[in-house]
């Protein structure tokens, strides 16, 4: 993870209403995830990340999904784990 900064990017978010939903629509197109949103249903922050483009043999650049229910702040303990499912190679 350290070879991702201000200078390499890493992800896109994407704030969505709904992000059951928005996984469900995305996953009937072929987009395949991380692993399971990181936030419990209710909670004000809800998150995803794609699985991960493959370059050179490792993970690369992720589009994350973001529920936000009338919060604006940052979870750094889910994002550590949010961001350790985006290191994950696909298995293809």
């Amino acid at each position: 993870m350290a070879r991702f900064s201000d200078q390499v990017l890493h992800h896109v978010a994407v704030r969505v209403n709904d992000i059951d939903q928005a996984v469900a629509a995305l996953q009937k197109r072929g987009v395949e995830f991380s692993g399971a949103v990181v936030g419990n249903r209710g909670t004000r922050l809800r998150q995803i990340f794609t699985a991960s483009e493959v370059r050179e043999g490792e993970a690369f650049s992720v589009l994350e999904l973001t529920e936000r229910n009338g919060y604006d702040g940052f979870y750094p303990e889910q994002a550590d784990s949010l961001m350790q499912s985006s290191i994950k190679t696909r298995s293809k």
